[in-house]
């Protein structure tokens, strides 16, 4: 199995610098991002398109979708919910804490980071066992 993560074009919480404030869509730039990412990628003849339910990943995933394949959502692949550090600058937190698996800190009412890992992996699980009954 061969996976490709991607991560969905630039939105305006990027550009502020700011952790995510909403489920919004892609800026003219982060569209072409997504564009000049369809044209890398163009030759992979990928099976599926499993995409995060935010519209921002929705639209990245519909851009690169030039082959018409199917498409899902799984909120499990949902970004880390940033609770009430949404709106504020990045530099509230250490980034590289903010991130580290084994912290001890809790920022706010942020995802804790354990249980964001857990839920990506069980999707990954989910997934690698679901492809090993296809073949």
């Amino acid at each position: 199995m061969e996976l490709y993560i991607v991560r969905h074009g630039e939105v305006s919480h990027n550009v502020l610098k700011q952790y995510n404030t909403k489920d919004e869509d892609l800026t003219k730039i982060g569209v072409k991002q997504a564009e000049k990412l369809r044209d890398k990628i163009k030759d992979i003849n990928f099976d599926v398109i499993i995409s995060s339910p935010l519209i921002r990943a929705k639209h990245t995933a519909k851009i690169l979708n030039i082959n018409d394949k199917k498409m899902f959502t799984d909120n499990r692949i949902k970004e880390r919910d940033c609770g009430d550090l949404s709106g504020k600058s990045l530099a509230a937190t250490n980034r590289v804490e903010y991130w580290n698996y084994n912290t001890k800190i809790r920022y706010g009412t942020s995802e804790d980071i354990k249980l964001f890992f857990n839920r990506v992996f069980n999707f990954l699980e989910e997934l690698k066992t679901k492809i090993t009954k296809l073949f």
